[in-house]
């Protein structure tokens, strides 16, 4: 009947007597499966895994039945309707004769945040797809293989009028299935579909309850016992045969488990259930199980009374089949998992303790840093890390925000515990004085003990007196690493491997098993009107793909074979994903979500498989983000035009918000710099490099300067006023570690970030050490990350401290999976899922690896190049940072840099403005002939010739008394100028590169005419081919051609130069305007792209809308009024509630209360450009100056900057 689709190959066909039938699995290409790798043997005499697909009905299906294609919903009589029309799942396991786990489920669409049929009893285990009844009644299913036939049947009650009955009949040729499905209509027609199916074997045949693993979770009460254990009981005859558990802290606990009853109850079309009841003796301590019925599908019904999770009234409950290949193997897990606890060696404990004392953290005082502050330590309420009395905690020594008095000659401090303060025991504080309110704690920060404290600042005059009242601050202090004693035993080799991979081998062979299915059901050309997009699910960026890990890191052969055709189906998805920006669908419409998700998946893929040609997907849409990368070096917010479900044709800029309306201006930039750093590494392609150090510049005047690395969306700060969010931080580090360029490469920047992360984020003193400050939407949790980060810190600076610090925080990842299947939770869920980063795991396994290989040697200072930091060196706050060259123990070559010092352009959380200006200093002079290096460290004099930030201010020399040791691989020290003191970190960088393939040169004033941020430009020379060099700014108005190009590198120095030819551009007209044609103009130049783009947006004008472009109000306000949520002040004190109806905020405001995203723009001189670069090599960064000849003949010279490659 379906001849027109049934288009068997009539070539041999096994039958069911044969013990072998050949899988072929595909050679995976980006075409699909096209040849054949080497097969793998099905066996019958092992369980076979059924999975059927059902597309929805043809075209000419309800002629055939004859039905009225417009009545169908009333011969269904479904609720709703649609459900005709839906695609359907239908799967089972056959075993010995029986049917295991069957079930038979219509979904919408494989797209859906969790659907909750397993809660309701359902078999299906594929929980991303959205079933809109999540109710599945199997009241009868049948199903059988024949020969070279498949078929069956079932009837469902999905909750409408009458139960859903389809029929199979099916040709089975090899592993694959191709035949029809017939929907059983309530006049007897046949509704008929097409059907595709694949089988293979399992080891997951369904639950047994009497036969079984059983897990228990309890989360109550934190001070609990019982809420402080995982218990896990086996069962074999419905009697205990093992059972174990484990209190947080990592404690394995002795469990008695025979008083637990398992009692069968009768099997059902489902499965086999069991009452489950009896008592636990956990520890020594009496636990009853109050009874539950357990179901087919190992999970426990929902229940109402509180409180709830699924089963027990609060206890977590699971149970798993012992067959299935990761949980059989549970008290594995849990005995390799607690090793036992670990004391650090007291060398290793004197070390925590001299750098949680001596290091300073957080950005020093200044404009830039005064908001940020004051959100890092006046939190509003219970936020993550901050205590309900609005303290901020710390574990390295804090400065507090202080007010200056007029007429203070010091300040003097007083901490005291808060009992103390609150007993008015003034003589118990830890005293000192010093001479700005802002000093740190440092001075006494050893002797403040763990907890509460209150910070005291008092003013005092020349003669010694107090002026006025001390001013507080509240604080937590919290332990350090070691001190909880919480500390577990790394897990080694190849346990640990094993273990990692628990989670990828439980998403691929349960949660994440159709991937290999659905790439067979969308290479199979049945019917031109089936559309491969019914099996499309948008959610891959939330979905963490087991299959490129077992590619990449699995050494069984079978499970590569499908992950082979699994990780093409999700490379598929991701292909046909994003819109031409990347960007995910709903809320996390927003740039960065690129590259923390989806582009990572796919260099991810790459690196899995070794298919290059995938960064070709990466390079089109990293384009087209180029195109509206802004003149801060970072990117806006923007709404898809439609809402945020609809692809973003094109950028309609709306308003600056997260989630919780909060008024910043732009992304973080630290997740862009990441991805286009991976990107250049592993397609050696650095096209977007202009774009790469621009965003390295929004950071350097902003999150770096200021510490606030939030962005937008739910990557914002939350209700209250507290930072959330670590993983920006993260990605900036992985890129300093990674892929940064020499330029930007910073190893001491890197170890002060993860200093700052452990501050705020890290807490050693739980039960099991953790990261917190993570909201959706996110790469990950940061947890595996920061361990990763520690490991690259342990390899570059060979301090045994971060390698500490990494083996706890991995073992403490493990610790905090379920002990059964890995993952995060007991409940899988996609909030759970995009939180955990498999990938990670493994990765840091790789890593700890690779180290553990390498012969670790310290390198000859007095030959290699190095840089060296200069801690608040410049105006007291901004650090220097020095590039030597150093040849037989002296320093022949030297240059420095000042990366965050700047001007603040405005009083806000993101103080830089514009990524560059007419006073931007790539590098100051700098002589170190008086400077000696070798194996005793660095000593003597460097003069350097500082520039501020300041257009016209004056060069000022300073010099500078430098002496620093080795410290493991790096260098530790201090410098002195005057009374002026700081401390140094130095990095011994191996030898420069002999053979670089190209370099790169910043230039500050490569054209005229335009705003100095226009007028910035990247210069690129290819070594082995020089007519390749580029020019560049994107975004910027303007765009050059390279006529002619030279070039020549020695150990020393740089010359090149270029000529160009210049054309301008123009931007599109975005500023506000409501009529129609002119969104039409804008999506249309959009589409052509002849205009380069400046973003524009406004809050509290009139002509907003309430709900986009106000803010909402309800929060209270910030520090000053160019900070709060709403710009400007609120009338009265108090926000009026309720809300008066229809009333905009503007009109409530006092003081104007609007914001305004614009940046100003000037045409460029267009014409020929000539350039002579001459500069000086240090190392691998080359310094140097520009002589300019502008189309009109006049000659200029700036500053030029880069580095090789």
């Amino acid at each position: 009947m379906l001849a027109a689709f049934l288009d068997l190959n009539p070539r041999k066909v096994f039958m069911l007597k044969n013990p072998i039938l050949i899988l072929l699995v595909g050679l995976i290409t980006s075409a699909g499966i096209l040849g054949a790798t080497e097969p793998v043997a099905l066996d019958f005499s092992k369980p076979i895994q059924v999975d059927l697909w059902s597309g929805p009905p043809l075209k000419d299906a309800a002629t055939k039945a004859g039905v009225d294609q417009k009545t169908m919903g009333d011969i269904m009589r479904s609720e709703p309707s649609r459900a005709y029309s839906f695609p359907m799942l239908i799967g089972c396991v056959l075993a010995g004769g029986e049917i295991r786990r069957p079930f038979a489920v219509p979904y919408q669409q494989p797209c859906a945040t969790d659907n909750g049929l397993y809660l309701g009893g359902g078999n299906c285990m594929y929980r991303y797809f959205l079933i809109p009844w999540e109710k599945e009644a199997l009241l009868d299913f049948s199903c059988k293989l024949e020969g070279a036939t498949i078929h069956g049947r079932s009837k469902s009650d999905y909750g409408g009028p009458e139960p859903i009955e389809v029929e199979w009949n099916a040709k089975v040729d090899d592993d694959k299935i191709v035949g029809i499905l017939s929907m059983i209509l309530k006049d007897g027609k046949r509704l008929e579909r097409p059907l595709i199916g694949l089988l293979r074997n399992t080891d997951n045949v369904g639950l047994d309850p009497m036969n079984a693993i059983y897990q228990f979770e309890r989360n109550v009460q934190p001070n609990d016992w019982k809420s402080s254990h995982t218990i896990v009981v086996e069962v074999a005859n419905g009697k205990s045969v093992a059972a174990m558990a484990y209190r947080r802290g990592g404690k394995l606990v002795e469990v008695d488990a025979t008083g637990m009853t398992v009692t069968p109850q009768p099997v059902t079309v489902t499965g086999r259930s069991a009452i489950v009841g009896g008592t636990l003796v956990v520890g020594g301590k009496s636990m009853i199980l109050e009874s539950f019925l357990m179901n087919p599908n190992g999970f426990v019904l929902k229940e109402t009374p509180r409180p709830s999770w699924n089963g027990m009234g609060g206890v977590r409950t699971r149970a798993y089949s012992n067959t299935d290949p990761v949980a059989r193997r549970w008290k594995e897990w849990m005995t390799a998992t607690f090793t036992g606890p670990m004391v650090l060696p007291d060398d290793m404990s004197a070390l925590v303790a001299r750098e949680t004392t001596e290091l300073e953290v957080l950005p020093s005082p200044g404009p830039a840093t005064a908001f940020t502050h004051y959100h890092l330590t006046k939190g509003d309420g219970n936020w993550h890390f901050t205590l309900s009395n609005g303290m901020g905690n710390f574990l390295y020594p804090p400065w507090f925000n202080f007010q200056p008095v007029e007429g203070a000659d010091h300040y003097q401090f007083r901490v005291l515990t808060k009992d103390d303060y609150r007993m008015k025991r003034m003589e118990k504080g830890h005293v000192f004085s010093a001479s700005s309110p802002t000093a740190s704690l440092r001075p006494v920060w050893k002797d403040v003990i763990p907890g509460d404290h209150v910070a005291m600042c008092t003013a005092i005059d020349a003669s010694g007196r107090g002026m006025g009242e001390p001013k507080t601050w509240n604080f937590q202090k919290k332990l350090s690493f070691g001190e909880g004693k919480n500390l577990c035993m790394p897990i080694p080799d190849p346990m640990a491997t094993q273990l990692a991979l628990r989670f990828p081998r439980t998403l691929a062979n349960h949660h994440y098993a159709y991937f290999p299915f659905f790439e067979h059901v969308r290479n199979a050309a049945i019917s031109p009107s089936i559309e491969p997009s019914i099996v499309l699910s948008h959610l891959s960026y939330s979905m963490r793909d087991p299959n490129r890990c077992l590619l990449k890191w699995s050494d069984q052969a079978s499970e590569l074979a499908a992950a082979t055709i699994g990780e093409h189906y999700y490379w598929w998805n991701l292909q046909n994903e994003p819109d031409p920006m990347g960007v995910s669908f709903s809320y996390r419409g927003q740039y960065y979500s690129t590259f923390q998700d989806w582009a990572k998946q796919v260099m991810d893929s790459v690196e899995a498989t070794g298919q290059h040609d995938r960064l070709a997907t990466i390079k089109m849409v990293f384009a087209n983000i180029g195109r509206i990368q802004q003149p801060s070096g970072s990117w806006t917010f923007t709404r898809a035009e439609g809402g945020t479900e609809n692809p973003n044709i094109w950028p309609e800029w709306k308003g600056g918000f997260t989630l919780f309306k909060n008024a910043w201006l732009d992304h973080n930039a630290g997740p862009y710099t990441l991805g286009y750093g991976r990107y250049r590494r592993l397609s050696g392609d650095s096209q977007f490099l202009d774009a790469e150090l621009k965003a390295n510049h929004w950071l350097a005047r902003n999150a770096l300067r200021t510490g606030w690395w939030e962005s937008q969306t739910q990557n914002g700060d939350g209700h209250n006023n507290r930072p959330t969010i670590p993983i920006h931080a993260q990605d900036y580090i992985l890129y300093l570690l990674e892929h940064a360029p020499a330029q930007i490469a910073d190893l001491s920047l890197a170890e002060d970030l993860a200093h700052f992360l452990e501050d705020q984020f890290v807490e050693w003193d739980t039960p099991v050490p953790t990261m917190g400050g993570v909201t959706l939407p996110c790469s990950d949790d940061g947890h595996l990350r920061m361990a990763i980060t520690w490991l690259h810190l342990y390899r570059k600076t060979g301090k045994p401290l971060y390698f500490a610090k990494a083996e706890a925080f991995f073992t403490s990842y493990m610790q905090q999976r379920e002990p059964v299947e890995g993952l995060k939770t007991i409940r899988f869920s996609r909030l759970t899922c995009q939180q955990d980063e498999p990938w990670n795991a493994l990765r840091y396994l790789e890593l700890r690896r690779q180290i553990q290989k390498e012969t670790s040697t310290m390198p000859d200072a007095a030959n290699s190049p190095m840089v060296v930091t200069l801690y608040n060196a410049a105006e007291g706050r901004e650090r220097v940072v020095l590039y030597l060259d150093c040849q037989g123990g002296k320093v022949v070559r030297a240059v420095a840099t000042t990366p965050t010092w700047h001007q603040t352009d405005i009083p806000f959380t993101q103080p830089g403005r514009v990524h560059h200006h007419e006073q931007t200093v790539f590098y100051h002079k700098a002589n170190a002939d008086k400077i000696t290096v070798g194996a005793g460290g660095i000593q003597g004099e460097v003069t350097i010739l500082l520039t501020p930030p300041i257009l016209g201010a004056p060069t000022a020399s300073t010099t500078f008394i430098l002496d620093a040791q080795p410290d493991a691989r790096v260098l530790r020290g201090a410098w002195s100028s005057g009374k002026a003191t700081g401390r140094i970190s130095g990095e011994i960088r191996g030898p420069a590169k002999d053979q670089p393939k190209r370099f790169n040169l910043e230039i500050g004033k490569a054209v005229a005419g335009g705003e100095a941020w226009q007028n910035w430009a990247l210069a690129q020379f290819d070594l082995k081919d020089p007519k390749s060099a580029t020019l560049s700014n994107n975004n910027a108005g303007w765009r050059a051609t390279v006529d002619s190009s030279n070039q020549t590198l020695s150990r020393d120095a740089m010359t090149a130069t270029m000529k160009v030819t210049v054309t301008w551009r123009g931007f599109m007209d975005n500023t506000w305007n409501p009529d129609k044609a002119a969104k039409e103009d804008r999506k249309a130049e959009w589409k052509i792209g002849t205009l380069d783009w400046l973003a524009y947006w406004r809050i509290g004008h009139e002509g907003n809308s309430f709900r986009e472009e106000t803010f909402e109000p309800g929060f209270r306000p910030l520090p000053w009024p160019e900070h709060t949520r709403s710009p400007g002040k609120m009338v009265g004190d108090t926000i009026p509630k309720p809300w008066p109806k229809d009333t905009p905020i503007f009109e409530m405001e006092a003081d104007g209360g609007r914001l305004e995203y614009k940046t100003s723009f000037k045409p460029i001189v267009p014409g020929t450009c000539e350039y002579q670069f001459e500069g000086t090599r240090v190392g691998d960064v080359i310094a140097g100056t520009v002589t300019v000849k502008s189309p009109d003949g006049k000659e200029s010279v700036c500053q030029c900057f880069g580095s090789l490659e």
